[in-house]
């Protein structure tokens, strides 16, 4: 099975779970209204519904672009229960109990699941097979592969098992990646960091400094001119970045073309790095954490 299909594979997956979770969620919105004796069953009925039915619409639209497909599924998983909630709790206003509280406790629960599908699914779905046919190599031999490439635009350095690799990741923006290789699994485990300290906002969004569903003016609350921040994350692989390495693997030695480091960002460098780790017959893990190993 080939990253892009296997990629797919797990974003029909994504769809399935999206819609089933908000179809629960809406069958125990309803049985809240039904039990408090509020409006019509069957109004309340369809309405509780439509999370599930735009989840399952959006199942099958255009995924050409897998990123945007992912992100139009986690869009309607965050926020459709939420703007449920609201109105539920709205219908639910005049009828005796404790209503807000309730409504509360079950948007908290929506956050906590939200929050548990964003940390499994970040290192589920951006992990990267070995390529199909290729016997692994020993640890040994891809830790010299890893440490052989020599780019100009990233500094490494090795301890036992580990390969810390550093790089710009735009003005005053750095970023590492730290990999970890398991050669019982025949596994790589990679954990990146990105940090900034004194840079300039790359947009409006991110020099507003809040999030989704707040104001986009406030006048107590200045847009940032520097931002200080240090960020956790995984990264999903493209299939056609992942293909577009030229990378020549011999012994312990892994080169690529000189061309290819020119202008180079943070997805390429990291693209260049899962190519020697797949190549060598190894799989490629995000996690977020170290001690998820």
């Amino acid at each position: 099975m080939t990253l892009h299909d296997l990629q797919n594979q797990l974003g029909s997956q994504m769809a399935v779970v999206h819609t089933a979770y908000l179809l629960l969620f809406g069958a125990a919105n309803w049985w809240w209204l039904k039990r408090l004796g509020t409006g019509s069953p069957l109004f309340n009925l369809v309405i509780c519904l439509l999370p599930a039915l735009l989840c399952a619409i959006l199942a099958f639209t255009s995924r050409e672009d897998e990123d945007q497909y992912r992100m139009r599924l986690i869009a309607c998983f965050m926020m459709t229960p939420i703007l449920l909630l609201f109105w539920s709790s709205t219908e639910a206003s005049a009828a005796p109990g404790l209503t807000w509280p309730a409504a509360a406790a079950a948007g908290a629960f929506h956050l906590l699941a939200f929050g548990a599908f964003i940390y499994f699914a970040g290192t589920i779905m951006t992990r990267v097979p070995a390529e199909e046919g290729v016997d692994p190599v020993g640890a040994d031999v891809l830790r010299a592969r890893l440490l052989s490439l020599r780019a100009g635009v990233f500094e490494s350095e090795g301890a036992g098992s580990k390969i810390i690799f550093t790089f710009q990741a735009g003005d005053k923006r750095r970023a590492s990646a730290t990999l970890e290789l398991d050669p019982g699994q025949h596994e790589v485990l990679v954990t990146e960091r990105v940090a900034a300290d004194g840079a300039r906002p790359v947009d409006a969004s991110e020099a507003s400094m809040r999030p989704p569903g707040h104001r986009p003016f406030d006048p107590t609350r200045p847009s940032a001119d520097l931002v200080y921040t240090r960020v956790a994350q995984t990264r999903n692989i493209e299939p056609a970045r992942l293909a577009a390495v030229q990378l020549t693997l011999t012994g312990s030695s892994a080169q690529v073309p000189a061309q290819y480091w020119t202008g180079a960002g943070e997805h390429e460098i990291v693209s260049a790095l899962c190519a020697v780790v797949t190549r060598s017959g190894w799989t490629w893990r995000p996690i977020f954490f170290a001690a998820e190993k």
